[in-house]
């Protein structure tokens, strides 16, 4: 799961994956107003999950809560 979700991640953000570590919207530009919808957009279809409003607000924090969110999800 963390290996799919780093290279989608890093796809929708047109980053590498390496500058996921850590990453918070304020350490990647390209992680703006627009493209943290289309990132839980590609991970609900990619990983065939449903996120609650509250919850995707919370995971967009960082990199690390977003990987939280998606393996609690998948439990």
């Amino acid at each position: 799961m963390k290996d799919r979700l780093r290279k989608l991640c890093a796809a929708t953000l047109n980053v590498s994956t390496e500058n996921l570590e850590g990453a918070t919207p304020d350490s990647i530009k390209q992680w703006d107003s627009i493209n943290p919808i289309n990132l839980i957009a590609a991970i609900e279809s990619e990983f065939n999950i449903d996120f609650e409003p509250e919850d995707i607000v919370a995971s967009l924090e960082s990199y690390a809560k977003l990987e939280s969110m998606v393996a609690t999800a998948l439990t």
